[in-house]
């Protein structure tokens, strides 16, 4: 065989390759289109999940809205009987409602707001921070004052209610937040504000450079606990978008 017939030999064998090479490339072209990528599908979930959050505050409206009118049917119902039974039973059932944290509550009190240290000042990375078992020493304290509501970052605290570190956040009815905290307590507001400014909670927390702002204010509202607020969706979107990039 001469070189010409080789050469042939060759030319032949690579155009067959670069044939099936082309028809290949062009196949996974083609199922690569028809995949969605991984931004469009969290641009997808995000749009879905924006729509349920739509549809769920209108439930959560349309919820509210009827637990009025329960609650106001039945104070007329009590009203229209003039039954003195009745009525205790009614004032029980709300003195109950406010302490399991089922209804808003408006009144004196005190904000308290939690922050880490603005620099860093010990090697250790967890004396300048806020962890959990600061934040319930305070929420002691409170109550010990003789707080009637108490609420973190919005959350209303009730008996269930559970202060978990989570890394870098707090949890808070299964809720994640990072600092700063606010805490907002209905109470009186002399005996709540002595309480803690006089506790060693804040002297050690102030020692470390945690930044701790109490302040009494004549008018402060705290929401009732509300199961259907729940921000874990959101954190896992982050999650999916930050691990995306």
């Amino acid at each position: 065989m001469n070189i010409k017939d080789k050469s042939a030999i060759l030319l032949f064998i690579f155009l067959i390759l670069g044939i099936l090479l082309s028809v290949q490339f062009r196949s996974i072209k083609k199922t690569n289109s028809q995949k969605p990528s991984a931004v469009n599908m969290i641009g997808e979930l995000q749009k879905q999940l924006d729509e349920e959050k739509k549809r769920g505050a209108i439930l959560n409206d349309r919820i509210k809205e009827y637990e009025t009118r329960n609650d106001e049917y039945l104070k007329a119902a009590v009203d229209n009987r003039n039954d003195q039974y009745l009525k205790n039973k009614l004032i029980e059932l709300e003195q109950t409602k406010l302490k399991a944290g089922l209804t808003d509550v408006v009144g004196h009190g005190i904000i308290v707001t939690m922050d880490d240290a603005s620099k860093r000042l010990n090697d250790n990375p967890n004396i300048n921070i806020i962890h959990y078992g600061d934040i319930l020493k305070v929420l002691n304290e409170l109550k010990k004052s003789g707080a009637q509501a108490i609420s973190i970052n919005g959350e209303r605290i009730i008996a269930t209610s559970e202060q978990i570190c989570a890394g870098p956040t707090i949890r808070i009815n299964k809720n994640r937040y990072p600092a700063p905290f606010v805490i907002k307590a209905i109470g009186n507001p002399d005996k709540m504000y002595d309480a803690l400014y006089k506790s060693d909670t804040v002297a050690y927390m102030l020692r470390d450079k945690i930044r701790v702002d109490i302040k009494k204010e004549k008018e402060i509202m705290i929401a009732k606990y509300s199961p259907i607020h729940d921000n874990r969706v959101d954190r896992i979107m982050t999650e999916l978008e930050v691990g995306d990039k």
